[in-house]
């Protein structure tokens, strides 16, 4: 009943900008990642054992003060958004981070992008969300980026996208509380 602190061990964590949280499923069960507006990523297991950096190897990510949107998927893949569309991604948390989606279809040029999700069980798909409601997708992270449906976008600026667990449909949460669904790729929500 009610909320209780998480990750309360002796390791806290770093004073900071925090930005997002997101949940491990599959294996990453039990896992809880949270996101600084730096790119720093720090986790923890079980609540009790307190907060450590993850994705401390090399290379690091970009330094910046623009990251938005973190998103962990049922393999062990760990995402981060930064606002200029650019997506990076670690596994194991020690090895660093790698660029996701880097093939020859970029995203637009835009500071507009807002939310990340990888789902559930998506098999390697990535979404990312513009602020206008534009969603892109990139399968393995090579390939690059391809719009999400070619309907009509949304009228204001979504906040956070998310696709885990409901197949074909995507969902957009809107900073006064509205949720918007679209069961057909963004065409109309």
């Amino acid at each position: 009943d009610g909320w209780a602190q998480y990750g309360y061990g002796s390791t806290s964590v770093p004073d900071g900008y925090f930005v997002d949280i997101a949940a491990g499923s599959g294996t990453n069960s039990g896992y809880v990642y949270i996101l600084r507006n730096d790119g720093k990523v720090y986790f923890t297991q079980n609540g009790v054992d307190g907060w450590a950096q993850y994705g401390y190897g090399s290379p690091t990510i970009p330094g910046s003060y623009a990251y938005r949107d973190i998103s962990a998927d049922s393999n062990g893949y760990i995402y981060v958004l930064r606002n200029n569309g650019k997506v990076y991604f670690t596994q194991n948390g020690v090895d660093g981070w790698s660029q996701y989606g880097y093939g020859e279809s970029s995203l637009p040029t835009s500071y507009s992008y807002t939310g990340i999700s990888s789902g559930l069980e998506n098999n390697g798909y990535v979404y990312v969300l513009r602020n206008n409601g534009k969603v892109y997708f990139t399968q393995n992270g090579v390939d690059g980026w391809a719009q999400y449906g070619y309907g009509s976008t949304l009228s204001y600026s979504p906040a956070v996208v998310d696709t885990s667990g409901y197949e074909g449909y995507i969902f957009a949460l809107f900073e006064d509380g509205t949720v918007k669904r679209s069961t057909d790729g963004g065409d109309t929500w």
